[in-house]
């Protein structure tokens, strides 16, 4: 059998560092622009005599890898959006998605924009890959008290343009001419009999002609 492992990394200089967990539920939305988690970890757990939910603080960077001895993959990268202080405490976070959502973007003027020029003078931030960047969208005013989302939102209504931040916080503009609505949900529990390293699938005693993904 398989020894799953998990690095939860919260905060930086140097931040924390945590080995274990309850529960840890990654959710990729393309409809949202965002990949979201959810950590559940032990209020039991206590950092330099206090408590997690007293060190960890809204908008600490979050990293998640997980895998299989002796390997790790990064799995999410993002921030603290919520601290639910049941037991165990609940950490919801997000990729790089949020820190462009209450982040108003200048008034901008653009005629007879290509995709990539336009993208380049809405957005400052680290860009991947922009798909058709020379497609031609046309002429566009982009009023004060605008947010990059909204005018993603804009982007895939029009032309079904889609997007999405990667694990290295990059925005990648999607090659997709029609709308998709893909959500990909993942809980991981580090209790199941685990047999593949591959997906990190689990089989249960009375399922062994299926295997689940997980």
């Amino acid at each position: 059998m398989l020894r799953p492992r998990i690095k939860i990394k919260i905060g930086s200089n140097p931040g924390w560092e945590f080995t274990y967990c309850n529960k840890v539920n990654i959710i990729t939305s393309r409809d949202n622009f965002t990949r979201k988690a959810t950590i559940l970890l032990p209020q039991r757990f206590y950092v330099r005599h206090q408590r997690i939910f007293d060190v960890i603080s809204i908008g600490d960077a979050v990293e998640i890898s997980m895998g299989y001895y002796p390997n790790m993959v990064r799995r999410f990268n993002g921030y603290v959006t919520r601290r639910v202080p049941n037991s165990p405490l609940q950490l919801e976070c997000e990729d790089e998605s949020w820190q462009w959502k209450n982040r108003f973007i200048k008034p901008v003027t653009a005629d007879d924009a290509t995709l990539e020029s336009f993208i380049k003078s809405v957005y400052d931030g680290k860009i991947g890959t922009i798909a058709q960047g020379r497609r031609k969208i046309g002429d566009w005013r982009v009023p004060k008290l605008s947010t990059f989302l909204q005018i993603l939102d804009t982007l895939r209504n029009t032309f079904g343009i889609t997007a999405y931040w990667d694990l290295d916080g990059a925005l990648n503009i999607d090659a997709q001419l029609e709308q998709l609505s893909t959500v990909q949900d993942r809980i991981y529990q580090f209790s199941k009999n685990l047999i593949n390293a591959d997906g990190m699938n689990f089989e249960e005693a009375a399922e062994y002609s299926q295997i689940v993904h997980y």
